[in-house]
């Protein structure tokens, strides 16, 4: 495809994801927008939250296509089990972490860790978890501020 770097955005547990590529291969990515990236939280939490969206039914939490009930929980353990903190710190790239402010995920120790860094930021916006639909215009607005501030 040829693309040899970009800004990075990931959501939710795709922001852990994000955050690991970047520590790993920051010669890709010129910038990151990280979005509602949760702290540390048991599996049981996480499934907790899933199943208070509005969108979930509460007494059924749908498994993904291709996966049992015992292979869902060990995804949402190792995404427990992945702790951002230690990471986040290692970026070396603008980075910015985007949370609604009626998000559970929001984090404390994400918020001073990112307020350490160099070229980052934590940006609130109204909102929940989930800002691609709750806000679309705020993250669009974040993602092409990331875009401008990196060049591409």
């Amino acid at each position: 495809m040829g693309v040899t770097s970009t800004v990075l955005v990931g959501t939710s547990i795709g922001a852990k994801i994000a955050t690991e590529f970047a520590a790993n291969h920051p010669q890709f990515v010129r910038g990151v927008v990280l979005v509602g990236l949760p702290a540390n939280s048991s599996p049981d939490d996480l499934i907790k939250r899933l199943r208070s969206l509005r969108f979930v039914p509460k007494k059924l939490l749908p498994i993904p296509a291709g996966y049992d009930k015992d292979g869902f929980k060990g995804i949402l353990t190792a995404a427990h089990n992945y702790e951002a903190e230690t990471t986040l710190p290692g970026l070396t790239m603008p980075t910015a972490v985007l949370y609604g402010v009626k998000d559970d995920a929001r984090s404390e120790s994400i918020e001073q860790i990112v307020g350490e860094l160099e070229e980052s930021r934590f940006v609130t916006v109204p909102g929940g978890h989930f800002l691609a639909s709750d806000n679309p215009s705020a993250l669009a607005q974040e993602i092409r501020a990331m875009i401008e501030e990196t060049g591409l």
